[in-house]
């Protein structure tokens, strides 16, 4: 199961992507922020704001 990144994200998701290995998942978002994303659990993981 994959996240929902509007659950998280403040602003729209502009970009994603895949991990090599589908591990996890990068969300870009209209907020500025960068969040990654654990492909097994759906949870967020890290959060970088620009």
């Amino acid at each position: 199961m994959f996240p929902h990144p509007k659950s998280s994200n403040q602003g729209r998701v502009r970009a994603v992507a895949f991990s090599h290995n589908g591990k996890t998942i990068a969300t870009g978002s209209a907020d500025n922020t960068a969040r990654l994303w654990d492909t097994n659990t759906g949870k967020q993981v890290a959060t970088f704001n620009h």
